[in-house]
């Protein structure tokens, strides 16, 4: 074998088996001056205003979800229920697990034996391989019981044909505004990504009369306030800004277009802001402006755009065609990675993705919040268990999560056009600086693959961020 291609196997091997590196960890302690608490505090403030019959705390799931996964339940365990179901009486019993085993692999497989039955509408063997689980799991057992139970309501949900309806009901039983402050404020992966882009860009814009930010998915806009206030201290005085605000129909981008312009002015700032809502993203058109320094930004909402139709017609192809269209002087991507499973149009597939995804980031809130902040984990385990019926008991339009591994972007990103820009160390440091627990743990870790800025939670990589720009276009 030639040295040559040794030196390319090599190459192969390392591109496939990313280091991570263990983060030093220090205490995270909040800022009380920091601008995106006082921004959320008053978008909080607002809500409690607007709906005074509500205590304002957190609340766990209501009670239809509750009540509609217990007659599903119950369905798939009677008799004359639904198809073939039988009687679990009649049933055999599932095989024990080898002692080799560990809990969690054998839970995962149970879970995956269970999907494939959904798919094959085989109804003894779905209320067996769940009863199954829910013996060995418990709601206030570890994150990987917790987990499962998440997984067997949504298997549930999928075989009677009732996941929109419980998914509706869990999305009601979720307030939105309070889920946004709790990620934001007790898990790092919102902190790093949002310090990630907003240190980029500082760093990019210095001297910038004219910005303009594209940003898809904007939801509250809770990502901006810190730039605002950092730009609005620049020595050379603020520039003129302006944000494109694009989410979908349900987004009320209106109301965040109020509190980021209000926001604005109480910094000096006169905020220009365009509103954009649409269900095809890949479609839409910013109005943009030649002598702005243009900036598109996308913060972990990539994975909602959806996967599907001809080679030539793909929303994810349109959709970076249609970003390197906007010629963009700097386009920012920040990925939750996950396998490409998760993406794909066969749904054991895309079980045994969601697993894998799943399972590892349940085990990071825990680690984060079980202990020292019960009932925030409690709250984040309601929005995973949102976000698993939405992947397992969802199909078509319906279903809104479908993340891809940060290898899928690279690629759809190089064949529009665009090439890879280095990370910049300000935001490198940044990034190191906000990745920590709030207590010591070395299963935080970091790396780079290529220009992408990857961050881990053991030994699996969860988020990656990264900088474009359109090819042939003079670096900023």
């Amino acid at each position: 074998m030639s040295a040559d291609l040794v030196s390319k196997l090599r190459a192969a091997l390392l591109h496939h088996q990313v280091r991570l590196d263990p983060v030093p960890q220090r205490q995270h302690v909040e800022d009380p001056n920091d601008p995106t608490l006082a921004y959320i505090s008053r978008m909080l403030l607002d809500e409690e205003e607007e709906e005074e019959e509500e205590p304002p705390q957190m609340i766990q799931l209501q009670d239809p979800y509750k009540n509609l996964i217990a007659e599903l339940a119950a369905l798939v365990s009677s008799p004359g229920g639904s198809g073939n179901l039988i009687h679990p009486d009649d049933c055999g019993n599932i095989s024990v697990p080898d002692v080799h085993e560990s809990r969690t692999g054998f839970l995962k497989s149970m879970l995956l034996e269970a999907a494939r039955a959904v798919a094959g509408n085989r109804g003894s063997e779905v209320y067996r391989i769940i009863s199954e689980v829910r013996s060995l799991a418990s709601p206030g057992g570890s994150s990987e019981e917790r987990t499962a139970l998440f997984f067997a309501d949504a298997l549930i949900a999928r075989f009677t044909g009732f996941g929109p309806q419980v998914y509706s009901a869990m999305v009601k039983g979720i307030r939105e505004r309070h889920s946004v402050h709790v990620r934001l404020l007790n898990l790092p992966s919102f902190r790093v990504t949002q310090r990630f882009a907003n240190g980029t860009i500082l760093d990019f814009c210095q001297g910038a009369t004219r910005i303009h930010i594209v940003d898809y998915g904007i939801h509250y806009g809770c990502q901006w306030p810190q730039l605002i206030q950092r730009l609005s201290q620049r020595p050379e005085g603020p520039p003129a800004m302006k944000i494109t605000g694009i989410d979908f129909p349900r987004v009320d981008v209106k109301e965040t277009e109020r509190n980021l312009v209000e926001y604005a002015k109480s910094c000096g700032i006169s905020l220009e802001f365009e509103v954009i809502t649409s269900t095809s993203w890949e479609l839409v058109q910013p109005k943009t402006h030649v002598n702005d320094l243009l900036i598109v930004n996308c913060n972990f909402r990539l994975r909602h755009l959806r996967e599907d139709g001809s080679v030539g017609d793909n929303p994810r192809k349109l959709f970076f065609e249609r970003v390197y269209s906007l010629k963009p002087d700097l386009f920012i991507q920040c990925v939750m990675d996950a396998s490409s499973n998760l993406s794909s149009p066969f749904f054991i597939q895309r079980f045994e993705g969601a697993l894998e995804s799943v399972f590892t980031k349940m085990d990071l809130f825990q680690t984060l919040l079980q202990e020292d902040m019960p009932e925030e984990y409690d709250f984040i385990g309601n929005i995973m268990a949102k976000t698993i019926m939405n992947m397992v008991a969802m199909e078509g339009v319906e279903r809104l999560e479908r993340p891809n591994s940060y290898r899928s972007w690279d690629s759809r990103a190089r064949r529009a056009g665009f090439e890879q820009q280095p990370v910049r160390p300000k935001a490198v440091e940044l990034v190191k600086a906000a990745w920590c627990s709030s207590k010591p743990n070395c299963n935080f870790k970091m790396g780079m693959d290529g220009n992408w800025l990857l961050l881990g939670w053991k030994e699996r990589v969860l988020y990656a961020m990264s900088t474009w720009r359109p090819q042939n276009k003079q670096a900023g």
